[in-house]
């Protein structure tokens, strides 16, 4: 029987929605390959790519200078005057400034070298360095609310409009660029000192050791003297956990410049010292010393060599001493 008189011979209600699944046959078609329209040419501020900057520097006016170094793959606040020492760096706030290298542009148009101070870019509050790139976040456009950047050295005085919030970011407070972790990053714990008790790896076991006994991580306990009863109660689970406490504990908040502070107030010997032995890549052996600093309604990690202070909860203190104190 041919095509046609089996067609014919269908149903009214058949054939209508024979034609209907035709339709949005050719309706999805339509839609998904969406023909004749012309596909958006997105542009970008710059050509690089986030992956490829190792060094950042950002000169904010009126506040301090920011510069972060990439290390072996970890990022580091440098070269700061309100630290002593390297710290490891924010990378929540470290990825939100590589990122600007790939930010869209959603505009673009070039002017003459004597129209910048219109758009706030002959005195830029914000220039930033992606490796040796140079680019520059001036006013806002009163309009759309993004922001007026260029890169300088370009010939073509082009200048971009970008998302306006990462201009707030550029400028935040010096202690966001820190990282709230309070051990370096990859660091691998040795030791931990408390006053006269020490947590110690040893052969790959842990122990816990103090002026009356020790330890072990096979839940023995040898004695030296009398044996304290707590002690005698530590587990080898009890001690690996406080080691894991340690390496993943993080800050609410960071301070800087706390050390003269810290001076002026004579801080009494009731407050707990603490000493962390520990590996990590390129440094072996290193110490890191910390005082606890317990105020009203917060508590202070210390860190004298770095000049910083990692504020904590009673609970997080808690568990960086639990069962030791």
């Amino acid at each position: 029987m041919p095509l046609t008189q089996k067609i014919s011979n269908l149903s009214k209600e058949v054939k209508t929605n024979l034609v209907l699944f035709i339709a949005c046959l050719f309706l999805f078609f339509i839609a998904w390959f969406q023909p004749g329209l012309k596909q958006e040419n997105r542009q970008y501020f710059t050509s690089m790519k986030a992956d490829e900057i190792s060094s950042i520097t950002i000169k904010r006016q009126g506040i301090d200078q920011v510069k972060l170094i990439k290390k072996a793959g970890e990022w580091f606040l440098v070269e700061h005057d309100q630290l002593k020492i390297d710290l490891p760096a924010n990378i929540l706030r470290v990825n939100t400034i590589t990122a600007l290298a790939e930010k869209r542009s959603y505009s673009q148009f070039q002017v003459k070298g004597t129209d910048l101070e219109r758009y706030h870019l002959d005195d830029p509050q914000v220039s930033i360095w992606l490796n040796n790139e140079h680019f520059i976040i001036g006013g806002t456009d009163p309009v759309n609310n993004q922001r007026y950047a260029m890169q300088l050295g370009d010939p073509s005085n082009t200048i971009h409009m970008i998302n306006g919030t990462v201009f707030y970011q550029l400028r935040a407070n010096i202690n966001t660029f820190i990282s709230t972790k309070i051990l370096p990053p990859h660091a691998s714990i040795q030791s931990i000192h408390w006053d006269n008790k020490i947590l110690e790896l040893s052969n790959g076991k842990w122990s816990f050791a103090s002026e009356d006994s020790v330890v072990g991580t096979d839940d023995s306990v040898i004695a030296e003297g009398s044996v304290i009863e707590k002690a005698s109660k530590i587990t080898s689970a009890d001690i690996i956990q406080i080691v894991q406490f340690w390496q993943k504990a993080q800050a609410s908040r960071i301070e800087t410049a706390v050390v003269e502070q810290v001076k002026s107030d004579n801080v009494p010997d009731k407050n707990m010292e603490i000493t962390i032995h520990l590996n990590y890549p390129g440094k072996n052996n290193q110490q890191i010393h910390f005082l606890v600093i317990k105020e009203k309604n917060q508590i202070k990690l210390l860190r004298r060599d770095a000049q910083t202070a990692y504020l904590i909860t009673p609970e997080t203190l808690k568990q960086l001493t639990e069962f030791i104190f």
